[in-house]
């Protein structure tokens, strides 16, 4: 009896650590929330995700050559009109206030130059030219009065010879008197002849002289053309060199409202001039930027109507929108060993106030309606290197198994490839493949 009892006991010891453990076994499993796949009708639609980039940007450019001294700003940071974006160094401004000096320097030698000009040596010997050619003109006319009277002269006495001349040969004068007269004839012909010849040489000489006038009167006009040129130039890039100037020696100011989407420069470092310092977008003017399958493309067309919801925020925050431009082209986007092809789609917005360039958003482009497709609750869905997947009940265990999926609206999915009536798990994010799970009834 009491051996009887000993065993009774051993096998009552068994059973409870049996149970025991089964116990802890069931302890152990996960608590999962299924639902099946069942046919119905959804309003089609597509989903994607979307990064906000600013509709337009306005880059700021520095005009001289400086060194960031703080920059004090950050991408991002909401600015307005006129507040600061960084500061120059001191040993910028004195760069440039020295270069000011030397123009200055080199503004007054060229102003020397124009008055070198204007009573230099140059000018002088213009100034004598001048006076020659007056004087050569006075003496030409005077040779144009006297040629007239020497003219008339040798006329006068060429007659007078001719006559004595018929006198002699009916010898009413002398041979001595005609001869007198031939020869008083002959001397005025040959001082008519002088003094055209030399009334020749003095017109040549004239128009040699006013050639050598007119050229040099253009090396002095092209001389103080050119000075006064440089000194324009001069002018000109001290005016420059002064707004640069009063630009360096003050903080870098906003010119609009918006918020900082880039800074390419590094505080202490120097930068050359025309570089590319930050850029500015307009507050609340931003755009919605996708990169969508390929095989998706072709149901995304410009026009079509789009809600976009704000996913970095406490709250779903939802904006209207229109597809604005859809890429004609491809490319080529590797995630790992994972290689896809995508389409850039831009989307616009009616208000994008609270938007920020780098917000993640999802976005849902209308579509037709489909009745009685096959459909899955879209958290059910994970999706690893490009493809989605499930967790399907089986017995009490889940396994991951691949899911095609079709038309999407932001609660529900087009089941391609399972059956309908398929036991998915919804809590997926708590659960891995092979895993034994106890089943949450609702």
């Amino acid at each position: 009896m009491k051996k009887k009892l000993i065993i009774g006991g051993a096998v009552f010891l068994m059973v409870l650590g049996v149970a025991g453990f089964a116990l802890d076994g069931k302890s152990d499993e996960k608590k999962v929330r299924l639902e099946k796949i069942v046919k119905g009708d959804m309003e089609e639609s597509l989903v994607f995700e979307g990064i906000v980039e600013p509709k337009e940007t306005m880059p700021i450019y520095i005009e001289a050559s400086a060194v960031v001294d703080k920059i004090l700003v950050d991408e991002g940071s909401e600015v307005s009109a006129g507040d600061s974006l960084l500061e120059f160094s001191a040993g910028s401004k004195l760069e440039l206030e020295r270069e000011l000096q030397m123009l200055d320097l080199d503004m007054k030698s060229v102003e020397m130059q124009i008055e070198d000009l204007n009573s230099g040596s140059t000018k002088l010997e213009l100034d004598n030219k001048q006076l020659e050619i007056k004087s050569l003109e006075e003496e030409i006319k005077g040779m144009n009065r006297n040629l007239k009277v020497v003219s008339f002269e040798a006329q006068t006495f060429r007659q007078q010879a001719d006559v004595k001349m018929d006198l002699l040969k009916q010898q009413g004068v002398s041979s001595v008197e005609a001869n007198e007269a031939l020869s008083d004839a002959n001397r005025k012909e040959m001082e008519l002849e002088d003094l055209k010849t030399s009334l020749d040489l003095s017109r040549q000489k004239y128009e040699l002289m006013v050639l050598s006038y007119d050229r040099l009167k253009r090396e002095l006009n092209l001389q103080e053309n050119n000075i006064k040129g440089n000194l324009k130039k001069f002018a000109l890039k001290r005016d420059d060199l002064a707004e640069k100037l009063a630009k360096v020696g003050e903080p870098l100011k906003s010119p609009i409202d918006g918020i900082i989407t880039g800074i390419y420069i590094e505080q202490g470092t120097p930068v050359r001039a025309g570089s590319r310092l930050m850029e500015i977008s307009k507050m609340g003017e931003n755009k919605i930027k996708m990169e969508i399958p390929v095989y998706q493309a072709k149901w995304v067309i410009p026009g079509q109507k789009a809600t976009i919801t704000m996913r970095e925020s406490a709250e779903d925050v939802t904006y209207d929108g229109k597809v604005e431009s859809v890429s004609k082209t491809a490319k080529v986007v590797k995630t790992g060993n994972y290689e896809d092809r995508i389409i850039e789609v831009e989307v616009s917005l009616e208000n994008s106030q609270g938007l920020k360039p780098g917000y993640a958003t999802t976005v849902e482009i209308a579509g037709n309606s489909k009745d009685q497709v096959k459909l899955v609750d879209s958290i059910a869905v994970m999706e690893e290197n490009g493809k989605n997947y499930v967790y399907v009940y089986e017995g009490d265990t889940v396994k991951k198994t691949l899911v095609e999926i079709g038309a999407k609206t932001l609660s529900k999915y087009e089941v391609l490839n399972l059956a309908e009536g398929t036991e998915i798990v919804l809590n997926s994010y708590q659960v891995q493949d092979g895993d034994k799970v106890e089943v949450l009834q609702d």
